[in-house]
């Protein structure tokens, strides 16, 4: 090669990295398998990039207007990024952060906790339970344990699950705080919530073991869970978990509150349906 010749190729390579993200030059630093696809997007000319991602052993998903969606492996970045009609290689990588990291100084909870002026004392959700109607939750989250490692979690109704349903009640299964201690208990979170349930009750009480203290509204409280059954039974169901809770709440003789970050569109939405009805009288015998 004349020396003119490499140069031309030097320049050509350096050129390169211009047309690809940072994250994705650090992910091609950082990986274990350099023959690792990776899902990433190209602008550039459409037909161009496809052609280029067939002779390089990738997969062009799909186009539109001048952004294609692909899959490579890694080590045919840099060669991708050679090719004319290619103008930038992204792998549309986010910054993943806590967005609960502020709840407690946001809404003023540090003084409660620290029992401040001019309160008596601390308030942590001692002898008080949680009642929370969503999803489930994750039985073995540190959060929801105790420092001896038993549960705080007194009972679950998984109105979604078979077995020996509550008392009073002709489905879902119960679970105790027993069954949880000794291992026998299944449930877990609902799987198309993405762990909704699991983050209301750390919102509300959960005692920061798992990340960097960051603890709930009430860390010392116990808990009730409803796994609640969605579909067309959702508001009897989810009546049905409001007398659950308070039932549950009257046996072991500790006040409660309820959460329920769920909803629904029906109703008159004046306060006057039965549901509402039947909710606010149960609150009002409290």
């Amino acid at each position: 090669m004349t020396l003119f010749g490499l140069c031309i190729g030097l320049l050509s390579y350096a050129q390169t990295p211009k047309k690809i993200s940072s994250s994705l030059l650090q992910r091609i630093q950082q990986a274990e398998r350099s023959d690792q696809p990776v899902p990433v997007l190209i602008s550039g000319n459409l037909e161009s990039i496809a052609g280029a991602v067939g002779a390089l052993g990738g997969h062009y998903k799909y186009g539109a207007g001048k952004v294609a969606a692909v899959s490579i492996p890694l080590d045919q970045i840099h060669a991708l990024a050679g090719y004319p009609g290619i103008r930038y290689i992204n792998d549309a990588k986010s910054k993943m952060t806590l967005l609960n990291d502020q709840m407690l100084h946001n809404n003023n909870v540090i003084p409660l906790h620290q029992g401040l002026p001019p309160l008596q004392q601390a308030y942590k959700g001692d002898g008080v339970l949680i009642g929370i109607i969503d999803t489930g939750i994750e039985t073995d989250h540190p959060d929801f344990r105790k420092s001896d490692g038993t549960t705080r979690i007194k009972f679950i109704w998984d109105q979604t699950d078979t077995g020996t349903p509550p008392a009073g009640y002709t489905y879902g299964r119960e679970w105790t705080e027993s069954n949880i201690n000794s291992g026998q208990s299944t449930h877990d979170d609902q799987p198309f919530g993405g762990g909704h349930g699991s983050n209301v009750a750390g919102i509300a009480g959960g005692d920061g073991s798992a990340v960097n203290n960051y603890g709930g509204i009430a860390p010392n409280a116990d808990f009730l869970i409803v796994s609640l059954g969605f579909g067309d039974m959702f508001l009897t169901h989810f009546v049905d978990a409001v007398a659950y809770i308070f039932d549950k709440a009257d046996q072991l003789g500790k006040p409660c509150v309820i959460n329920a970050s769920v909803g629904s569109f029906y109703g008159s939405w004046d306060g006057r349906d039965d549901v509402t009805q039947i909710i606010d009288s149960m609150i009002a015998a409290k």
